[in-house]
């Protein structure tokens, strides 16, 4: 399929992305129409003009630059402008709509799908999707016209004299397809180019995150080391290509310096038996130089440009055309918060055994739930797969009774939120951050939230207290007020099912005991399930998962497990 995929088809694909320009491209075609016509004229008159100053014939030759004058002023002062314009314009929303729709679908992606294209690759596609593709865009269509004005140009030529037409049609082909075995071989080239660009964005997107770890763990050099890998694996791969294109652009040259000196000789030998006259071999010589400096110029040294261009696009078409999106069904329902896990298995892609093995949870709905057990054994599995982040899983999983994937986008989102242990939060204000969790929340709303998650009385220190703008990666919050802040986030998108994903290891323990205030408090119209190790937060829930080798071994209050003295008992003696 990737062999398959040339020029002509991301041109294609590039339409079929971008629908909503037609009326663009009728008023540019008209323009390159007109464009087309006053080059053609101003040719033909620069051409009598030359005969007729040889001849001596200086009157014609006045009126000839006039007219000359006039068509080049409106060929290339408006017409050729007009056109030029209509692809800015166009240009850029081509790339404001890619990027719009690309955004849109990786919203859509589901986990594995997003984490299959990666996050360099996503990025630097997004990027691609800017001033560079402006630019190739605007330059493809500026060119184009001029290409189209060569094409009339050689018909021209036909009807005068074939022979001297397929001379030139034979320069153009040659070269045309010297062209193309360029292309075909830069296309692998470039393939590996934009891996190893997506390789050392990735690098720098994980280095912007993790500096400070970076730092801190000593590894400057190691990474160093991986960057310089990466960058010297692109400076070999751009080379190589931009080498080929060199030696391939020696042979060009050749077969059109060959060809073309034969032709001035077959275009000299016309005169000599008076075929031609003086005032048409300056027209033909025009139109010949014309055609092929369009061939050379216009299309053979934008060979990077198009190589990259249909590149890019195929890499767009990647994305907006993968199907590994999320998947939901109709229902549509008022969630209580009632779960039911009946006969769960689950094993990631590359793991030799099961997460999980045929494993059955029910948890009543407005009770506190905690899902405990050492590291590794399947807790945070098990979130992932209440919340859709996995899927591939054998088995039930219920919202009051109704399997989760038969429940439509909207029912399903509103129905359940997760508080991890490194939360995100986005370069806006904290006002703004909490308020895409509830666009609707009022000041009070707001305020109480972050209160009930002990972040308040810190964001009333900040100098712009709400309006205190969060940093990009939460560079100037801590881990542990990022967490309340995520706390205060949940709390306000009010949803009947909240998972807390070890949601307070990085708080001390006066905050841990607030908010294990405010969970019990939530816990009373809403379905709360926590997976913590700090074991002071799980004594007070309804009902503790003890989970171990990927099946639940206990199950009860914090009481029944003590007095069963099993595994549970055990993790709070070995906690103590």
């Amino acid at each position: 399929m990737e062999e398959k995929y040339g020029f002509l088809e991301a041109v294609k694909n590039l339409f079929k992305y971008s629908k909503n320009n037609k009326k663009l491209y009728i008023k540019s075609m008209i323009f390159m129409i007109l464009f087309i016509i006053s080059e053609m004229l101003y040719k033909t008159f620069i051409s009598k003009f030359l005969a007729n100053m040889v001849n001596k014939e200086f009157d014609i030759a006045f009126n000839l630059i006039i007219l000359c004058a006039v068509f080049r002023i409106f060929g290339i002062t408006f017409c050729h402008n007009q056109y030029r314009k209509c692809g800015v314009i166009v240009g850029e929303r081509i790339s404001a709509n890619l990027q719009e729709k690309l955004y849109k679908k990786i919203m859509t992606l589901s986990s594995k799908g997003f984490k299959k294209i990666g996050t360099g690759k996503i990025l630097t596609i997004i990027k691609s999707c800017e001033s560079n593709m402006v630019k190739i865009i605007d330059n493809l269509l500026q060119e184009s016209a001029y290409v189209f004005t060569s094409f009339v140009m050689l018909i021209v030529i036909f009807s005068i004299d074939y022979k001297l037409a397929l001379g030139i049609t034979v320069i153009c082909g040659i070269s045309l397809y010297l062209f193309k075995i360029e292309l075909t071989k830069s296309k692998k080239l470039l393939s590996d180019e934009y891996k190893s660009t997506d390789e050392y964005t990735k690098l720098i997107s994980e280095t912007s995150k993790g500096f400070n770890d970076i730092k801190a763990l000593n590894f400057e050099e190691k990474c160093n080391n991986i960057f310089y890998n990466n960058i010297e694996k692109l400076k070999e791969t751009r080379t190589h290509r931009r080498l080929l294109g060199k030696t391939i652009n020696t042979a060009k040259w050749t077969v059109r310096t060959v060809i073309e000196s034969l032709l001035l000789m077959y275009i000299l030998r016309m005169i000599q038996i008076d075929v031609y006259s003086t005032e048409l071999a300056m027209l033909l010589v025009t139109y010949m130089d014309n055609i092929i400096d369009d061939v050379f110029h216009r299309i053979i040294e934008h060979d990077f440009e198009i190589a990259e261009f249909t590149a890019n696009i195929k890499r767009v078409g990647d994305i907006l055309e993968s199907d590994d999106i999320e998947e939901f069904g109709k229902d549509n329902y008022k969630i209580k918060g009632k779960i039911n896990i009946e006969n769960l298995t689950f094993k990631y892609d590359l793991a030799d055994n099961n997460i999980l093995n045929d494993i059955n949870i029910f948890i009543n709905p407005h009770t506190q739930n905690a899902i405990v057990g050492l590291s590794g054994v399947g807790k945070t599995t098990i979130l992932k797969l209440l919340t859709k982040e996995l899927t591939n899983y054998t088995g039930k999983i219920e919202f009051d009774g109704i399997e989760i994937n038969n429940l439509d986008k909207e029912c399903f989102r509103r129905s359940i939120s997760i508080v991890n242990q490194e939360p995100i939060l986005f370069n806006m204000s904290i006002k703004e951050n909490l308020l895409m969790a509830n666009e609707n929340a009022t000041e009070e709303d707001i305020i109480n939230a972050c209160k009930l998650a002990n972040i308040d009385s810190y964001i009333e220190e900040l100098p712009n207290k709400y309006n205190e703008i969060i940093t990009e990666n939460s560079a100037n919050f801590s881990v542990g007020q990022k967490q309340r802040l995520a706390i205060a986030r949940a709390i306000l998108r009010d949803t009947p099912i909240i998972l807390f994903d070890e949601a307070t290891s990085a708080l001390d323990n006066y905050s841990k005991n607030r908010i294990k205030e405010t969970m019990k408090e939530l816990s009373k119209n809403k379905t709360i399930i926590i997976i913590s190790h700090t074991l002071d937060l799980v004594k007070d829930c309804n009902n503790i998962i003890y989970i171990e080798d990927g099946q639940i071994l206990e199950q009860g209050n914090h009481d029944e497990l003590i007095n069963k003295k099993g595994k549970y008992y055990e993790l709070i003696n070995n906690s103590i």
